[in-house]
């Protein structure tokens, strides 16, 4: 399984997925389909990884699925992107604990 990371500083994480799994599937970011706010909505996540750390006991780890690729994105900002292993994300909403922009979301177990 090939592995894209992603862990530019200078661009916000919902940029670094978008970034990472244009570059994995060889494409322009700008010709990714779907837009990344249908798999998970984007201003959350950045409020998610951006967030203070303090209180918490570990960073946030968020997995979804994107554009036919696995991504994670650890709490400090590294996006991999790899071959979608459905045994890798069983189980698990591809947008859990976020919410879509369309309204819809999946809630905090």
């Amino acid at each position: 399984m090939e592995t894209h990371t992603n862990t530019d500083p200078e661009h916000r994480p919902s940029m670094r997925v978008v970034d990472a799994v244009a570059t994995r599937a060889g494409v322009d970011p700008a010709s990714l389909s779907p837009p990344l706010y249908d798999a998970i909505d984007p201003d959350a996540l950045d409020a998610l990884v951006e967030s203070d750390p303090k209180g918490r006991q570990s960073p946030p780890t968020v997995r979804f699925h994107y554009a036919g690729y696995a991504v994670t994105v650890d709490g400090d900002g590294t996006v991999d992107v790899s071959s979608t292993d459905t045994s890798e994300l069983s189980g698990t909403a591809p947008h859990r604990g976020i919410g879509r922009r369309d309204g819809s979301a999946d809630a905090m177990e």
